[in-house]
């Protein structure tokens, strides 16, 4: 990709992670045609993150759905361990058929910060399990709720400093009402 500019590519990192010409195959194919679909989108800048936070979000209900709709186990890791191998196989996949320059570099350069992100998979999962098992799927939004202001405050302002606007701000406090209005909520009881 050298010093040439692509002008269907609007950043470096989009760049870096393109799928080399030679890969080919059915996973390839298909990340090609996405490529050529995002690049065609004509959005507002919103919109964007919006839909891949949807997709994201369908991915983990049908996680949700997958460890609620199981039958018990009175091992927490025995689910999460099946969905994980079989998450893992379907990266490899991925990671096999998005090659790039640089890869075991990039593995090496940031083997520190990948342990934390697999750290934080096993925290998650097993969170997961110990909620969902015990007091039902419906008890996600008060993860959710909880996830956005470790992630996006503590992750996101407190240590990457990202900016945020006072809407935003307006935003955060009404997850801290909604955390609050959840709890008192299941205080009640289900006929409250």
């Amino acid at each position: 990709m050298g010093g040439t500019k692509n002008a269907l590519l609007p950043n470096r990192a989009e760049r870096l992670y393109q799928p080399k010409a030679r890969t080919q195959g059915f996973l390839a194919t298909g990340f090609a045609a996405m490529q050529v679909r995002r690049q065609s989108m004509k959005a507002p800048p919103m919109w964007k993150p919006l839909a891949i936070a949807l997709f994201a979000a369908c991915g983990n209900a049908l996680f949700v759905y997958g460890q609620r709709a199981a039958a018990p186990t009175p091992n927490p890791f025995l689910f999460t361990f099946g969905a994980t191998g079989s998450g893992v196989a379907l990266l490899l996949l991925a990671t096999l058929a998005w090659q790039t320059d640089g890869n075991t570099a990039y593995l090496a350069t940031n083997a520190l910060n990948i342990g934390l992100g697999g750290i934080g998979f096993f925290v998650t999962y097993l969170g997961f399990y110990l909620l969902f098992s015990g007091y039902g799927a419906s008890q996600y939004a008060l993860y959710a709720t909880l996830a956005i202001l470790t992630t996006s405050v503590g992750v996101g302002v407190l240590l990457f400093r990202e900016p945020l606007n006072v809407y935003q701000v307006v935003a955060m406090a009404m997850a801290v009402v909604s955390i609050a209005l959840w709890t008192y909520g299941r205080s009640l009881g289900a006929g409250a």
